[in-house]
């Protein structure tokens, strides 16, 4: 009988595994569904997630609404989840991480060589020369002669945080992406951002804005939070790689080394110094592709280096650390220097690994649609689907039909409650199953 079954369940697993490959990782980051709903988030409490739960009383204040995920956790939300604004400068971070999709598509062959001259036609002179690197990295040197400066400064030479970037850069990646629409418009953008990832991480609840100095965003917490999570992931959302995970490197990090630095700049480039850097301070500028950066620790003294955020007048927020695998989503944040922000509380408040990350703990599912249909009795034996007592090949029917599926619980064979019918209910479902009615450990 033993050899039966081994022979049984060798056999078993080869054939799933030639037409479902099985990922064996048993925990990982939480993708909630498409959606704009808070039933989609897969929400924990602090302590689930390996966070002090005076986390939540300590950061209440920094902002009017905010929200906080782990490894694609929610943690907490505070005020409405899908309210929209728009954001302001934080739609730079976004666009810049669209030029990582389009040179992941083939639409820019190379960013750090093409010139976005190619598509901006209208550019002349030294400014001509800049790259697509060099205007998303804010050195591209448009703003000079000028701004009470008379050096006519080569592309790469001169860091200035100013919106002649993002005029050109949205201009350029819309004809990079072949002018959906025909016409430069915030609806004919949208196609832009869809394709480049906007549609693949499931974002339904944002919109656009034309102005003087280009593409403007609206968002609500929700897809804060997903741009948020795809940054964290290194540009893969669930297993799809959307961003080169090198750019997303680049794009986190400081870029600016040996660079000068303009910190009072004539096109919005004042907002450095309202920040409060200054050259004594931030020789260098502490800034990523269109990102901040906590480089050397000085912008949150104390803080980890890994720090990531892109911020907007008015303090909208997506702030991210990979070390310890957290997003958050803010309105109303402090944008300034300072040795008590966000990151800095969020660090003094982490207990440990997320158990659910590290495959540890449960997480509980996603809140469900309530239903009508009669769902059967759980017995809490693991793989037993239909509650009948059993673990057999009813219950592998029922996990084969939903594999692959966002759907929660064990009586759709998603028998980890992770949200999601996988290969590891199977792992699950595996152990337990009887191909008889003695239990398992009868091998006679």
């Amino acid at each position: 009988m033993i050899y039966y079954r081994l022979f049984f369940y060798l056999s078993l697993i080869s054939i799933i595994g030639l037409v479902f490959p099985i990922n064996v990782v048993a925990a990982g980051y939480y993708f909630p569904p498409p959606g704009q709903t808070l039933s989609q988030q897969s929400q924990q409490t602090p302590q689930a997630v390996g966070l002090n739960p005076n986390v939540v009383t300590a950061l209440s204040g920094k902002a009017s609404r905010w929200a906080l995920w782990r490894h694609g956790y929610l943690v907490h939300v505070e005020g409405n989840f899908n309210q929209t604004a728009e954001v302001k400068s934080l739609r730079k971070t976004w666009h810049a991480l669209t030029v990582g999709a389009a040179v992941k598509q083939g639409k820019i062959p190379d960013f750090k060589t093409q010139k976005i001259s190619v598509y901006q036609t209208n550019l002349v002179g030294k400014d001509a020369d800049a790259t697509w690197r060099h205007v998303i990295t804010q050195s591209a040197g448009f703003d000079y002669p000028g701004c009470g400066d008379n050096t006519d400064y080569a592309p790469g030479q001169m860091w200035t945080y100013s919106d002649l970037n993002l005029k050109n850069l949205t201009e350029g990646l819309y004809k990079a992406w072949g002018s959906p629409g025909g016409s430069y418009t915030a609806d004919n953008y949208k196609t832009v951002l869809n394709q480049a990832y906007f549609n693949a991480i499931g974002m339904q609840g944002w919109n656009t804005q034309l102005n003087a100095d280009g593409i403007r965003l609206v968002l609500d917490l929700e897809d804060m939070g997903r741009l948020g999570l795809l940054a964290l992931t290194g540009g893969t959302w669930n297993g799809v790689e959307l961003i080169p995970s090198w750019f997303v490197n680049e794009f986190s990090t400081k870029q600016t080394a040996g660079m000068q630095v303009n910190y009072n700049g004539c096109n919005y480039g004042t907002y450095p110094a309202d920040i409060g850097l200054t050259k004594s301070a931030f020789p260098e500028a502490p800034y990523g592709y269109l990102t901040w950066v906590n480089a050397n620790s000085k912008f949150y003294s104390g803080a980890d280096s890994s720090w990531v955020w892109g911020i907007g007048s008015g303090g909208f927020m997506i702030l991210w650390n990979k070390n310890n695998g957290i997003v958050y989503a803010g309105v109303g944040v402090n944008e300034s220097v300072t040795s008590n922000g966000v990151p800095q509380i969020i660090e003094n408040d982490i207990t440990g690994p997320n158990p659910l990350y590290e495959g540890e703990g449960t997480p509980t599912p996603p809140t469900s649609t309530p239903t009508k249909t009669p769902t059967p009795t759980q017995t809490m034996i693991p793989g037993d689907a239909n509650g009948d007592g059993n673990v057999n090949i009813a219950d592998y029917a029922i996990w084969l039909t939903n594999y692959n599926k966002n759907l929660s619980g064990p009586t759709n064979g998603d028998f980890n409650s992770n949200g999601k019918v996988d290969g590891v209910d199977f792992v699950i479902w595996l152990p337990t199953f009887q191909i008889e009615s003695q239990p398992f450990g009868y091998l006679a």
